[in-house]
């Protein structure tokens, strides 16, 4: 997986190609100790973002200084989809997530 393959697949955020923030933030999600976080959370049947959500708020709003608006949380949760995709997961309900200062609700994720 490739920040600009997502990029590719999900035109609604290609404004972010030159991102380099969330392009870092996309390569922290697809450490191969994230997606096992968020596959067994999957399992477990809670949001997938919620195994992560507490690293992505930190790199968002502490390491990159990149402000948590609307766009930033829906671009995360894109990239989210992306992954759990390449691993034969669907988009299922949203769910509220236990932990997440800023990000509420996530969604579940299925084996397809």
């Amino acid at each position: 997986m490739h920040f600009q393959l997502y990029l590719l697949e999900s035109k609604r955020f290609k404004s972010f190609s030159d991102n380099q923030t969330l392009e870092k933030i996309f390569n922290h999600l697809i450490k191969e100790e994230n997606i096992d976080k968020m596959i067994r959370s999957t399992k477990n049947g809670r949001p997938a973002l919620e195994a992560v959500v507490y690293d992505l708020e930190g790199y968002m709003n502490h390491e990159y200084d990149l402000e948590l608006n609307h766009r930033h949380r829906q671009v995360s949760g894109s990239m989210i989809r992306y992954i759990m995709g390449h691993y034969g997961y669907f988009p299922g309900p949203a769910k509220p997530l236990k932990e997440g200062r800023f990000v509420k609700t996530a969604i579940v994720y299925y084996k397809g």
